[in-house]
Order: structure tokens, then C-alpha cells, then sequence
């Protein structure tokens, strides 16, 4: 059945018409808020965790680089006395 310039939805779907009524309409229940407090909670963590991670990377580098400089200039220093 084909909807007409003259038909009442116009095309779109009534259900999600409806939905979209309520939703704009309606304050977020309780468990609805809980909801959002509980995933951008979620959200924050998360993104906390992954900033601890990398900053821990760094760490890692900043002394595996700091352990070659001085495993660098012992060997070069064992070279000296050998020669």
C-alpha cells in the first residue's frame, strides 16, 4: 500500500513518530538517569585507565632508554681500558 500526499504519516513511520513524542517529551525516569550516570561513569574510567596506561609506556621507554645510556658508556668504558 503506497502512502499518498493525503495519507496521515506522510511517509514516515508511525511507531517511530510516536517514540520520537515520548522521547522528546518525557523526563528520563530513574533507572533510565541511573543508566547514563553508571555509563558516562564507565566512560570516564575508561578513559583515565587508558591515559595511566600510556603514561606508564612512557615511563617504560624513558628508563629503558636511560638503562642503554648506561650500558653504552660502561661498554665503551671497558672498550677504553682494553685497548
Amino acid at each position: 500500500m503506497a502512502l499518498g500526499p493525503d495519507s496521515q504519516f506522510r511517509g514516515e513511520c508511525p511507531y517511530m513518530a510516536d517514540m520520537e513524542r515520548r522521547t522528546m517529551t518525557k523526563p528520563p525516569s530513574p533507572e533510565q538517569s541511573a543508566r547514563l550516570e553508571r555509563q558516562r561513569l564507565a566512560a570516564e574510567d575508561g578513559s583515565k585507565a587508558l591515559q595511566e596506561v600510556a603514561n606508564r609506556a612512557i615511563a617504560i621507554r624513558e628508563n629503558m632508554a636511560r638503562l642503554r645510556r648506561l650500558r653504552l658508556a660502561k661498554e665503551a668504558q671497558e672498550a677504553g681500558l682494553k685497548s
